[in-house]
């Protein structure tokens, strides 16, 4: 795999800004935990949710683990995601699906930290250690796709173009990003600063199996004064993407 450009910490949001978010409410009542946004592990990973569906990734030494969640469901401050998968490799190369697993992810969200702690439940062997990730607040600030527009360079003859088509959607073309080529589409719906992908690959030099598979996924973008940042995780079903880029 590519080694690309780490994107800089984004600041946690406060507590009550994660529980309005969540759909707590002024009555006491507890609320089931919607764990949509963006969170982040301080030695190495992310994990992005929208709508159900999570996709991230953890960092150990050289080896880097990938993960999938669907089929989400929550009660109180537990949630679990009943139908998962996890791949992992080393972090220098195109991580497969050879050392696949399938079963369930389970976690909590603990308010007095703005954390959310994640563990692989049902796995024979690899077993995904868990992880602590803290919430981002640019996963509820929404970012405007026009103001992202342009080429991303990864590295020589490595590059993403963003062009909108509106505030809320628009399409990526890669080359050259893990093996391959793609086209596909951004969107965003709704407040969270999570975008949807869907990126058709062609000219695949590493696996040819990969030609005209889409790989989907989830994303999210940030800027600083001077720089644009952006971020996209998506799976195959035979190979991940995970582009982290600025320009």
């Amino acid at each position: 795999m590519k080694r690309y450009h780490a994107i800089h910490a984004l600041a946690a949001a406060s507590v009550a800004v994660l529980v309005a978010a969540c759909g707590g409410g002024d009555d006491g009542a507890a609320a089931n935990v919607d764990i949509s946004g963006v969170w982040q592990n301080t030695s190495g990973g992310f994990v992005y949710a929208l709508n159900g569906v999570t996709y991230g990734y953890q960092i150990e030494g050289s080896t880097i683990r990938y993960f999938r969640g669907a089929n989400y469901a929550a009660t109180g401050n537990s949630f679990s995601f009943a139908s998962s998968r996890y791949d992992e490799g080393l972090a220098t190369e195109v991580v497969t699906t050879a050392n696949g697993r399938t079963g369930s992810f389970a976690g909590n969200f603990l308010p007095t930290s703005d954390e959310i702690t994640l563990g692989f439940t049902t796995a024979t062997t690899n077993t995904f250690d868990n992880m602590t990730v803290k919430y981002q607040a640019i996963g509820h600030t929404p970012q405007s796709l026009l103001d992202y527009e342009g080429t991303y360079t990864i590295a020589t003859g490595v590059t993403v173009v963003v062009d909108a088509t509106s505030a809320t959607s628009g399409t990526l073309v890669g080359t050259a990003v893990n093996g391959c080529n793609f086209n596909g589409t951004i969107t965003r719906t709704g407040d969270r600063n999570v975008w949807s992908v869907s990126l058709t690959q062609s000219n695949c030099t590493v696996d040819a199996t990969r030609n005209g598979e889409i790989s989907t996924g989830l994303a999210t973008m940030g800027s600083t004064n001077t720089t644009k940042l952006l971020r996209v995780l998506s799976f195959d079903g035979k190979a991940w993407n995970r582009i982290e880029t600025q320009k």
